[in-house]
């Protein structure tokens, strides 16, 4: 833990130690998106559409939204989570691959119906990394 939420805990077995070695940046880093990642007005009357897809089937990501194999657009990221991925692209980072990981359900301020929202998961490959294994 790089916090400091475990120091007023006293014990026989509790240990603290310290790590101070710098690790390589990894090869791959996978984002396990959550409701603030996504727009959800974008899911706004595509219930129906959404609730016919499933966990674990494949997206293709393009320009911060996520599409099926057949090009139909089923998400989209948020203003934030888009620039959080430009910050990664200017790391070395690229989108590798993408798949549908939850469908909940989200019911905004206002609304009387339930909206179906898709969350995504995201591999992101360090491009050195890419080029070594196509």
């Amino acid at each position: 833990c790089n916090t400091n939420v475990f120091n007023g805990l006293r014990g026989n077995y509790i240990v603290s130690s310290r790590d101070d070695k710098l690790y390589p940046i990894p090869d791959e880093i996978t984002m396990q998106l959550t409701m603030k990642d996504v727009f959800l007005d974008f899911f706004k009357g595509k219930k129906t559409q959404i609730l016919q897809l499933r966990s674990g089937m494949p997206l293709c990501f393009d320009d911060g939204y996520l599409r099926l194999d057949t090009g139909e657009t089923v998400a989209s990221l948020s203003k934030t989570k888009r620039q959080e991925l430009q910050l990664w692209t200017e790391k070395g980072y690229r989108v590798k691959s993408a798949k549908i990981n939850y469908i909940v359900a989200w019911k905004g301020k206002d609304e009387t119906e339930e909206t179906a929202v898709l969350l995504p998961e995201m591999v992101l490959a360090n491009e050195k990394t890419l080029s070594l294994h196509p």
